[in-house]
């Protein structure tokens, strides 16, 4: 969304059409509440392309490209895959150790966290996540993993192996033969030597990793 659609939308905000909900009070009484709304027709992403970006981000390096390229806000997508478990495409990719998925959704405006911190190894940013906001490293991420699943996955880049089903497709943004094709396999082997993570943790950060 560009700054005139932003400035513009922010214009309108106060004089959007009000949607009328019910609410019950303590004493069981039924009032009616007014809901501000967006403008009709107001620019967004179809939710299958917020859907797809965010599966794609999984192991589909070719796809994500096509999408971010296509509309760089895809980057900042997310889904919410039942019961509140939501999922940024740049959490998707921290949480699976793909370093190269998390490179271009960063490069195209993702915003940056403490997961997707850990699982690029960058130790100072952790720290500062921490020192600014103690306590946050107790924080679950999707699907309820710990951070320190996150630290482990960007070493051991776990997600040469997953499903096909991270490159379904979405009518939106056409799918080039070789993301329709291939997932990303890892070529690069699970370390044998000690995880320099875990000893940091373990020794200065309680409560990450459970």
């Amino acid at each position: 969304m560009d700054d005139v659609s932003r400035r513009r939308f922010l214009a309108l905000v106060p004089a959007a059409a009000l949607i009328p909900t019910v609410r019950s009070t303590p004493e069981g009484t039924l009032i009616q509440v007014q809901q501000p709304s967006a403008p009709p027709g107001f620019p967004r992403h179809d939710p299958a392309l917020a859907r797809e970006t965010v599966g794609a981000s999984h192991a589909n390096l070719a796809r994500v490209k096509e999408l971010v390229s296509a509309s760089p806000a895809l980057a900042r997508a997310a889904w919410d895959w039942g019961y509140g478990d939501w999922e940024t495409a740049l959490a998707a990719a921290s949480h699976v150790g793909n370093k190269e998925i998390a490179a271009v959704l960063l490069a195209a405006g993702a915003h940056p966290t403490i997961f997707s911190a850990a699982m690029l190894g960058q130790l100072e940013t952790v720290k500062a996540f921490i020192a600014a906001s103690p306590g946050i490293q107790k924080t679950r991420g999707p699907h309820g993993l710990p951070l320190l699943d996150h630290a482990k996955a960007g070493r051991a880049r776990p997600w040469s192996g997953i499903s096909k089903r991270w490159v379904t497709p979405s009518p939106g943004i056409p799918m080039s033969r070789s993301a329709r094709r291939t997932r990303q396999d890892s070529s690069v082997p699970t370390p044998s030597a000690p995880d320099p993570w875990t000893a940091w943790w373990s020794a200065g950060i309680p409560g990450g990793g459970s």
